[in-house]
């Protein structure tokens, strides 16, 4: 088996050649088809030129969750621009401002001045950096067809996509890839999940995270199914879409399906598959999302620095769907070390660590973060905790950041969470270890309590006393309405351990 090693502009072009009018991208408004979309791809790809955007150009890209914006990273991708996908609930110059790497993009396409909807299409501008010359960009409904008028970048080895780090631990990083990191993992994903051309897709993440990319925008490409990307996210109005729009597959986060499955009357009316990864997602959860919408959730693992690890698949039996992430993908070397580095054997815990042709690059601009996170045989270190077991599935029991240490003994804030939804009066949780002068640290808990009654604190601890041992017991409890979210629909523990720290 060899990995799929070709650019991004031939994978376009093979498509359209191959499939030409089959609808590719569509949202509620317009379609294109593979011809079209690689014809406009290319007529962007022009006018970016012509503003003086070329190979190797460093371009910072506010991607909205829009059609527009898939077209306008083709044609940066097809002319070997460095491509930072900016998350569109901010504003670039923000995002520029809050990179510790001294990010310094060359070029700025963004339509924040039209509207700061998420979602956007239209009001596009290009924007030099260094001139400070504007210019407007259009994305063209019926697709126009031009010759290109640039020599197609096909180097795959090159930096060409820059991710941003969500946040969740504090820390602020660019995460840079190749093209190559994507179409040489792309295969394995498509084969994995059995994609085919008669497959619609629907999308409700942000395309500024790598998850998107990586299980949506090129597997599509190469298994050549159509990709839905609705202007509404709401629950209510996607439950609506998958029958309409005669969807087989939904990716999405644990926060947004169970989302889902809360404003669902009724089960959804045909099988789909629902591919769930981003965050760790409670087994009572799980349960509850298929039981309630008749899905099959499908978990893979995978981050920003390595793309896809493991995953499991439609065939997977149910209780290795819910308590794995999957089966380790061809090409990835995992191991698991304990804190001094040793190799552990099967079924022991000790940190996840991952040597594969998809890593990253690099943090931008940023060696000595790179040479924390990646060792000296290659291995890159995840800071997740798990272990191999029978099967080659992994199993997912924490983060190194999430150990809490009380009194010298190591807490899982994951644990804790857990069995705090087991206790049945919690809707959502949240465990953060905070400072404390005595012990060390303490776990700290936010809670959303089920059907929206708060009860006394009081009553709560002494329900909480029975599903923790006494080490594991908060220190303190926030009752809040709901908790925050990131962006990308990860709990926000800096957040919450603010809360702490601020009352």
């Amino acid at each position: 088996m060899e990995l799929l090693n070709k650019s991004l502009y031939q994978c376009l072009k093979d498509a359209a050649e191959e499939e030409r009018d089959r609808t590719y991208l569509f949202n509620e408004r317009r379609s294109y088809s593979f011809l079209q979309t690689f014809n406009e791809s290319v007529a962007i790809a022009n006018d970016l030129y012509k503003f003086g955007i070329k190979d190797g150009s460093l371009v910072a890209l506010r991607i909205t969750r829009s059609l527009d914006s898939v077209l306008i990273f083709f044609a940066l991708q097809i002319l070997g621009a460095v491509t930072a996908l900016i998350d569109p609930h901010k504003k670039v110059g923000q995002s520029i401002q809050e990179c510790n790497e001294n990010f310094n993009p060359q070029f700025v396409i963004t339509n924040e001045g039209h509207t700061m909807d998420i979602s956007a299409n239209g009001g596009w501008k290009i924007k030099d950096c260094a001139s400070g010359l504007a210019v407007n960009l259009t994305v063209s409904y019926p697709a126009r067809r031009e010759a290109e008028l640039f020599n197609v970048n096909t180097d795959g080895t090159k930096p060409a996509i820059m991710a941003f780090t969500s946040g969740s631990t504090g820390e602020y990083k660019a995460v840079v890839h190749s093209r190559f990191s994507f179409t040489s993992d792309i295969f394995e994903v498509y084969k994995r999940y059995s994609y085919s051309k008669d497959n619609t897709v629907i999308d409700v993440l942000p395309l500024c995270y790598l998850y998107a990319m990586a299980l949506l925008v090129f597997p599509s490409i190469a298994a050549r199914f159509k990709v839905f990307i609705p202007e509404s996210i709401k629950p209510e109005i996607i439950l609506g879409y998958i029958g309409k729009y005669n969807v087989d597959y939904i990716l999405g986060v644990p926060s947004y399906y169970k989302r889902l499955a809360e404003a669902a009357y009724c089960p959804i009316g045909k099988p789909i598959l629902g591919m769930i990864s981003g965050a760790p997602c409670p087994k009572e959860d799980f349960a509850f999302i298929e039981d309630k919408l008749k899905i099959k959730l499908i978990p893979s693992y995978g981050m920003s620095e390595t793309l896809n690890i493991t995953s499991n698949t439609a065939d997977t039996p149910y209780e290795k769907r819910i308590n794995s992430v999957g089966k380790i993908l061809p090409f990835r070397d995992v191991i698991v070390t304990d804190s001094n580095g040793n190799r552990l054997g099967g079924n022991e815990v000790g940190e996840i660590c991952v040597k594969s042709p998809m890593l990253m690059l690099g943090y931008y601009n940023s060696e000595e973060a790179t040479a924390k996170i990646k060792d000296a045989d290659g291995y890159l270190h995840t800071g997740d905790l798990g272990y191999i077991g029978d099967g080659n599935y992994l199993y997912i029991t924490g983060r190194k950041k999430d150990i809490i240490i009380r009194n010298g003994k190591n807490l899982s804030a994951i644990g804790i969470e857990q069995n705090l939804l087991r206790a049945g009066c919690f809707a959502e949780v949240a465990v953060v270890g905070i400072r404390d002068e005595k012990d060390g640290e303490v776990p700290c808990v936010a809670v959303v309590p089920k059907d929206g009654v708060k009860p006394d604190k009081e009553q709560l601890l002494e329900k909480i006393k029975t599903v923790l041992h006494k080490n594991e017991l908060p220190k303190r409890i926030v009752i809040l309405d709901k908790l925050p979210l990131l962006p990308n629909g990860k709990i926000d523990k800096q957040t919450i351990k603010q809360l702490f720290y601020d009352c």
